[in-house]
């Protein structure tokens, strides 16, 4: 169960990284379902215990990162909307 989230968090981290290019003005509800999916993953990465030689720790620093920038794209369409 602890890999599965592992595994999500970073495909959310590499689908954020390439799709972030591609963003505009109608794609902010994906960003915000995205970000709402990472956060819930952060929230499941934090209750899991022990840590599994370090990969909980490793998926929740990815995690803690992929918040971060669709944050800042969300945060980048509010400012330019039409990019």
């Amino acid at each position: 169960m602890k890999r599965k989230f592992a595994y999500v968090a970073g495909i959310l981290v590499l689908a954020g990284i390439f799709a972030l290019p591609a963003l505009s003005r109608a794609d902010r509800p994906r960003l915000a379902a995205a970000l709402s999916a990472l956060q819930q993953a952060k929230a499941e990465l934090e209750a899991a215990k022990p840590d599994k030689g370090g990969h909980r720790v490793a998926a929740l620093q990815a995690t803690n990162k992929a918040i971060a920038e669709v944050s800042a794209a969300i945060e980048y369409g509010r400012i330019h909307p039409g990019d």
